[in-house]
């Protein structure tokens, strides 16, 4: 799973009124086409109303609803936006569209995800489902919205079994598996969601993540990260039988 942070700065005061705007530049986004914003004029518009009746093309719709989280945001937590601003936001939602697709090619939103599950789900009268998840359990791949989220509701009826460690990796094992196994009801089904994450950072960097409070980003997922530098530099794999 793909996380970006659309970094907004709160007040202490500003975060207990209103809970914070998760970005998703995957969810609508199948099928959408890059966006294009050119304006005909030699100076940028410096009001809205200007920038709504300028020659403007945006021909991509699902990029514009991603950019137009980062805009709600913004006049969320500052009470207005300017028309740069808006134009800042759609030009980063057409760069980060541009980046998944170039480098994961077919990705989908945890939305569109959550729908495909469901339909197969339906297709089988699939009901009383124990769901477990292998997840990283960096705290940002359990914030509202994500796919673990969307998956317990939908998915586990609020429950979840957890398998995962540190980059996704099923570390509770044999023994894990075989106590989530037995906790399915008689005649329910099992669910398992194994996902690893990657970060892309507020520079657009792939494998890095801007964490609010920090003023520089770091690994996401770090451990992930590890392994591939450790196998990158020709090192032995560790014998895990130990």
């Amino acid at each position: 799973s793909l996380k970006i942070n659309n970094n907004v700065r709160r007040s202490t005061q500003q975060q207990q009124q209103q809970p914070p705007l998760q970005m998703s530049y995957l969810d609508s986004l199948t099928d959408a086409q890059p966006l294009s914003f050119s304006t005909s004029s030699s100076s940028p518009p410096t009001t809205f109303g200007e920038l709504l009746t300028s020659d403007d093309d945006m021909n991509d719709m699902c990029a514009f609803n991603a950019a137009s989280l980062d805009i709600q945001s913004t006049i969320s937590s500052n009470g207005g936006i300017t028309a740069a601003q808006i134009q800042d936001s759609i030009r980063k939602a057409n760069e980060v569209v541009s980046i998944i697709r170039q480098n994961f090619p077919g990705a989908m939103g945890s939305s569109e995800i959550l729908e495909r599950v469901k339909r197969v789900l339906d297709l089988y009268n699939a009901d009383n489902i124990l769901l477990t998840q292998s997840v990283c359990p960096d705290e940002i791949n359990h914030e509202h919205g994500d796919i673990t989220d969307l998956f317990i509701e939908n998915i586990g009826g609020g429950k979840v079994f957890h398998l995962g460690g540190l980059a996704g990796v099923p570390f509770t094992g044999k023994t894990g598996f075989g106590a989530y196994s037995a906790h399915v009801a008689d005649g329910g089904h099992a669910f398992v969601l194994q996902a690893p994450h990657i970060g892309m950072s507020d520079e657009l960097e792939l494998g890095k993540y801007s964490r609010e409070g920090q003023d520089h980003a770091g690994s996401a997922c770090g451990a992930a990260v590890g392994a591939m530098c450790h196998c990158m530099a020709g090192n032995p794999m560790p014998n895990l039988a130990t």
